[in-house]
């Protein structure tokens, strides 16, 4: 009960997220991506599986491949691309502390 109750009081930062972690996650305050995305589950994300364009808001990563970050670029310039934020891990627990999403 008492997790519930917690759940329900987190405010929901991360309301019409849809979350991909992308291999490591390095450098998060020892969290792995499971705990991450449990966190950010819990404040409203939603986490993908796999990376799906048009449908992945934010890509959890500490580094890119040259040939990811090639397809990101091409990705985010072509014709009615959604926008799609590469952010660090810490962007999860920074903004759950700020209680607010952080750009």
């Amino acid at each position: 009960a008492a997790v519930g109750k917690v759940a329900e009081e987190a405010p929901k930062l991360f309301a019409h997220c849809r979350l991909y972690f992308n291999g490591r996650v390095d450098g998060s305050g020892g969290l792995s991506s499971f705990s991450l995305g449990k966190l950010a589950r819990l404040h409203g994300a939603e986490l993908a599986s796999r990376f799906t364009k048009g449908r992945t808001t934010h890509v959890i990563c500490t580094r890119l491949s040259v040939s990811k970050e090639r397809a990101a670029l091409h990705d985010g310039t072509s014709r009615g691309a959604v926008g799609l934020y590469f952010v660090r891990p810490e962007w999860i627990t920074q903004s759950i502390a700020a209680r607010r999403r952080l750009s």
